[in-house]
């Protein structure tokens, strides 16, 4: 990589970027002023507000913008500047961020992931769905994707409720209720605080997720017709 193709990229404006995130858009330009010094910096100090304040801080957003600022100072592979988080230099440097920081691993795990998510949602803004595809990230950001998987589990639920109503009370009805009340409650699971949990409390609900799908997988099979696959 030569020292011309990383100035080229670190000189891209971000209005060249696109995108519609206005505000988003703005303290990136307010950022590119500042230092790479200052920047790390910054988030350590985000990092550590971050997980001092737990669930919903705003210090974790914070420091999901400044990784968006942090990978305009670097290139990938491809001489471009590195959006998706992808090179050495970059992981180097938030690597450093967290060690400075003195989060322990679970805090770590915590955080990271919060401002992951933020960084990921900031990125659908200030890209066009173009670059987004050209990165290799999906079309939708964090946020988007899980009002969507909610919204998909909800409109389960409602149809085996019409479907529920068109039988009437048919034998099954009550088992039928069970089900979209199991999926309600699925559907509250909030995303964001699974990236919460500890490393004890991951263990134990990836086993609790694992034995939902066993069951989910059991009922399915039972209510499957014998002939389905032929």
């Amino acid at each position: 990589m030569t020292m011309d193709a990383v100035s080229s990229a670190r000189r891209t404006p971000l209005h060249a970027i696109g995108g519609t995130g206005i505000s988003a858009a703005q303290r990136l330009e307010a950022l590119a002023s500042e230092s790479t010094k200052k920047l790390l910096e910054l988030a350590v100090s985000a990092a550590r507000t971050g997980a001092a304040e737990g669930r919903g801080s705003s210090a974790r957003k914070e420091l999901g913008l400044l990784m968006v600022a942090l990978r305009m100072r670097s290139v990938d592979s491809d001489a471009r500047i590195d959006y998706a988080g992808k090179s050495r230099e970059y992981r180097d440097r938030m690597a450093d961020v967290f060690r400075e920081a003195g989060l322990t691993a679970a805090e770590k795990n915590r955080v990271s992931t919060a401002a992951r998510q933020a960084a990921g949602n900031i990125l659908r803004h200030v890209l066009t769905p173009a670059q987004v595809a050209s990165y290799g990230l999906l079309p939708k950001g964090p946020d988007d994707r899980s009002t969507e998987r909610k919204a998909d589990i909800w409109a389960l639920a409602e149809v085996g409720r019409e479907y529920q109503r068109s039988q009437g009370a048919e034998v099954g009805a009550d088992v039928t209720r069970l089900v979209q009340g199991a999926l309600g409650i699925l559907a509250r699971v909030d995303d964001a605080a699974v990236g919460e949990l500890s490393d004890q409390e991951r263990t134990t609900f990836a086993d609790l997720a694992g034995q939902i799908e066993d069951r989910a997988y059991e009922l399915r099979m039972l209510a499957t017709p014998d002939d389905a696959d032929e």
